[in-house]
């Protein structure tokens, strides 16, 4: 089993904390529903070809579902959780839950702090350039499922909006978080398994 661990660099306020985890959380309960629709189409489409025989020349069409409520398609097994915490200076945070998305989001967190660190940004051009080079790097964590939904023919339009709804904006609500030096970076860390003989007092 892994865990996201997020590399603390400093205390934070309790308010600075309690928005760092809504935002990780609302983040990674997103980009699942996300990874959650992307499987339902591809699952579609499989059967739908397993099932009839189709005209070499048919184009594939496909709809993204509309998602009003993310949190209701989490699985009570994958929930986010914390698994553990280091207080130091720095420390870091633990979190356990499915793997896609917090892979997605250990990507995004970690690519940004090494194209952002020891840059300094000069003018409102510099600014916007780093700004249009963030969006990009949003895009490029979830390519393949992108990719995919392409290929399974969802409408341009439709893409954008799920890509910047259920990944884009909520990754970067950890950008004002990282940009303030509360976290900086993140990794995936192997969760040893517990022996039959742990109790709950050893964790």
């Amino acid at each position: 089993m892994k865990a996201l661990a997020i590399r603390v660099e400093r205390s934070g306020s309790v308010s600075e904390v309690r928005e760092y985890l809504a935002s990780l959380e609302d983040a990674y309960v997103r980009i699942y529903a996300f990874d959650f629709a992307v499987n339902e189409l591809r699952q579609r489409s499989d059967e739908t070809i397993s099932s009839s025989f189709r005209e070499p020349s048919r184009k594939r069409s496909a709809r993204f579902p509309a998602i009003r409520n993310p949190q209701a398609l989490l699985l009570p097994g994958d929930q986010l959780t914390i698994h553990r915490i280091e207080v130091a200076s720095p420390g870091f945070w633990e979190v356990l839950g499915a793997l896609n998305p917090l892979e997605t989001i250990r990507k995004y967190i970690a690519d940004r702090h090494e194209r952002t660190k020891d840059r300094e940004y000069r003018n409102d051009l510099d600014l916007q350039e780093r700004q249009l080079e963030i969006e990009k790097r949003r895009i490029e964590v979830v390519r393949e499922r992108v990719d995919l939904l392409h290929s399974l023919g969802v409408p341009e339009e439709q893409i954008r909006r799920a890509v910047v709804q259920l990944v884009s904006q909520p990754l970067g609500q950890l950008d004002r978080i990282q940009d303030s030096r509360l976290i900086s970076t993140a990794e995936l860390v192997e969760i040893p398994a517990r022996s039959s003989g742990d109790t709950a007092a050893d964790a």
